[in-house]
């Protein structure tokens, strides 16, 4: 089974491996559960729009880009 963490590992830029995984910490805390839930929801692209539309109400652009770059 292919999971985010696999996924994540098998990054070669440190960089990209921690920009990805702030970005999925985020939006686990905004969603309140693992983002493996989120497949399993009726609209799963609207959760990811109420996502973005969360950022933008709390952090500054440059900061949204770089917690949005994962999606």
């Amino acid at each position: 089974m292919y999971t985010m963490k696999s996924f994540l590992e098998s990054l070669v830029s440190e960089q990209t491996k921690r920009s990805y995984k702030r970005g999925l910490t985020k939006f686990e805390e905004y969603y309140g559960k693992s983002s493996k839930f989120l497949l399993k929801e009726k609209d799963p692209g609207k959760t990811i729009e109420k996502f973005y539309v969360w950022l933008r109400k709390t952090y500054a652009q440059n900061s949204c880009r770089a917690f949005w770059s994962i999606q």
